[in-house]
């Protein structure tokens, strides 16, 4: 009986596990179709923020620009942790037309679409015995975060992005 008991168990957690994965994928499919239908809505025209930040106290944002589903403009500020905790800028630069990209800094520029690909790819496909994995949405349903911590791991270890906003243009 007691084996039957463990056996039971045993089977009933790897189903346990199992769904997390589906769930996440199930998630990440319902998030992406809202992303279909509200960026058609919106004629493909909107901006987007990507955050970092480490325990050393640097952090920076990217603002993405797209608009008719074409990235129009990036600009890149990053910042130091001053002594009495405010913010200092390190660096900064705003790319429009062909200049696009010019700079290595800050996050790539892609439009919603690819970093849904690039989530869906890239970063829900590693390991799951190996790595957390995470997806979290805004209150909308987009995507709000996408990406993966190795196992055991201790700073800076994640891999993937968190945005900050998304907001339409008019």
């Amino acid at each position: 009986m007691n084996a039957f008991k463990i056996t039971t168990s045993i089977l009933f957690a790897l189903f346990l596990l199992s769904c997390d994965g589906n769930d996440q994928q199930n998630q990440f499919e319902k998030s992406e179709r809202n992303w279909q239908v509200l960026k058609n809505q919106n004629d493909e025209s909107y901006r987007y923020q990507v955050s970092t930040s480490s325990w050393t106290g640097y952090s920076s944002i990217t603002t993405i620009t797209v608009i008719d589903g074409l990235v129009t403009k990036r600009a890149f500020e990053s910042y130091n942790l001053k002594d009495d905790g405010g913010k200092e800028l390190v660096y900064s630069y705003v790319e429009e037309g062909e200049e696009i990209g010019a700079d290595d800094n800050g996050a790539d520029p892609l439009t919603l679409d690819m970093l849904y690909d690039v989530c869906k790819d890239e970063y829900l496909t590693v390991d799951q015995k190996s790595n957390t994995i995470y997806f979290t949405e805004f209150d909308n349903g987009l995507v709000k975060s996408c990406g993966y911590v190795p196992e055991n791991c201790v700073d800076d270890c994640f891999f993937g992005f968190n945005l900050k906003i998304i907001e339409w243009l008019e």
